[in-house]
């Protein structure tokens, strides 16, 4: 889970470092695969820079207990 109102408070800081990239790169790749790849690692690079990932850990809820409240129907 990323904050992304750290990059809403600071976009030129994101523009800057997009810009930054080599995009240029990509003219030397041949497979699209590749250049998937380099595109998608130099998105997260600037974004983990900007808006590190973080986990959450979630809560258990309890649980309804549906046996006490739905009558058997099974006629037993």
């Amino acid at each position: 889970m990323r904050n992304i109102g750290k990059l809403r408070r600071n976009p030129d800081k994101f523009q800057q470092m997009i810009a930054n990239i080599p995009w240029e790169k990509l003219t030397e790749m041949e497979s699209v695969h590749e250049m998937a790849q380099f595109y998608t690692k130099s998105i997260n690079s600037v974004l983990d820079h900007l808006a590190p990932a973080k986990s959450k850990k979630l809560k258990d809820k309890k649980r309804a207990t549906w046996t006490k409240m739905v009558p058997n129907r099974t006629g037993k």
